[in-house]
């Protein structure tokens, strides 16, 4: 066995699953150590701060594991007792520091994503002088002139995600000065944005090649049209919180879409019965390249067809199955309509997952 070449080591141990299995033939096997770590290491995914800190550790300690780490997930997922929280909040300076270090020593790193939750993270600092060009980034980092010094360092960023902390909380959304933020040439290749911050989409959209957009708020605004008119994308898929409340605003924002981006081939999600359906039809229907429509309704058979008439391009519809925030999510097939197909489960909202790239 140890005279087969390195390739055939690396092909098997990508049958290999279990990290627990891998660590054992770092251990025993002395030709399995070099394609064994690296695969171990290439994809790293932690949600508890003590394996956070354990993992920068071990990477400070024998350095060379650094360049192994393509993928890193740090996020927690932990529920605290008050005594529990006060002792992890007087150890989390130490983790952070750690977490800078430990970013440091991975110049290969190409898909970073940390969010701490629902506290506040005053963090960015950690990715000064990281050595790595990410093609893609999500944080919960509270918006500032550190994040911004590193997005603008950060060329092949493809697939971007921010999280406004502030907003996760249930306060105002947090103002976004454009002209202090991105510059022309920042984030030349990025496609593709998800964030909760209509003012952040309103940045960071023009002028840069935006395929897919998912804006998880209420709050449309004004300026949204406009900015998705300036993606020089074009946009395919735009995953938007229709604001329920706000009919006109809604049926206006679809028809400036007809506009802004007609070329858009996924949108979601549109609750049909708080609207003029009549007119929601004629936008859905001016928009030729249409595919896949996201509802957040019920649809019974007389809407189906009357959505085939209108949007002879669609493919699919992805709907609610039953009434109520947590229900099953259905696609059904379109232009011939056919029998429904289950995409989610009981408990899920087209708002906490991306539905439109299941379907689209």
């Amino acid at each position: 066995m140890a005279t087969l070449p390195i390739e055939l080591y690396q092909e098997i141990l990508e049958h290999v699953d279990r990290r627990r299995d891998l660590c054992s033939l770092i251990r025993v096997a002395q030709t399995l150590r070099a394609p064994a770590q690296a695969r171990l290491y290439r994809a790293i995914e932690v949600r508890r701060h003590d394996h956070t800190d354990a993992f920068c550790r071990a990477i400070l300690q024998a350095t060379h594991l650094g360049a192994l780490v393509l993928s890193l997930t740090i996020s927690s997922d932990e529920q605290w007792r008050l005594g529990d929280l006060w002792q992890f909040q007087s150890a989390m300076p130490q983790v952070w520091y750690n977490i800078a270090r430990a970013l440091r020593k991975m110049p290969r790193l190409e898909v970073l994503r940390i969010k701490s939750g629902p506290h506040a993270n005053e963090n960015s600092w950690v990715l000064k002088e990281c050595p790595f060009l990410l093609k893609e980034f999500q944080c919960d980092f509270t918006f500032g002139n550190e994040l911004i010094t590193f997005l603008r360092t950060q060329p092949r960023i493809s697939s971007m995600s921010w999280i406004d902390p502030d907003k996760q909380r249930g306060r105002s959304e947090r103002a976004i000065d454009q002209s202090a933020f991105l510059a022309e040439g920042d984030l030349p290749v990025l496609r593709r944005l998800v964030t909760n911050s209509t003012t952040f989409a309103v940045a960071v959209v023009p002028g840069r090649p935006i395929t897919t957009l998912r804006v998880l708020s209420e709050a449309i605004g004004e300026n949204l049209g406009p900015s998705i008119g300036a993606s020089t994308g074009p946009l395919h898929c735009l995953d938007i919180v229709f604001p329920f409340h706000q009919q006109e605003a809604t049926q206006r924002f679809l028809s400036d879409l007809v506009r802004q981006a007609p070329h858009l081939r996924t949108l979601g999600a549109i609750k049909l019965r708080r609207t003029n359906v009549r007119q929601i039809f004629d936008a859905l229907g001016a928009l030729r390249d249409l595919r896949t429509l996201v509802l957040w309704d019920r649809v019974d058979q007389q809407t189906l067809v009357s959505l085939e008439a209108a949007c002879p391009s669609l493919e699919a519809i992805v709907c609610l199955f039953q009434d109520g925030m947590h229900g099953h999510f259905v696609r059904i097939p379109m232009n011939p309509i056919r029998e429904p197909q289950l995409v989610r489960g009981r408990g899920s909202s087209p708002l906490e997952g991306p539905i439109t790239e299941h379907v689209s």
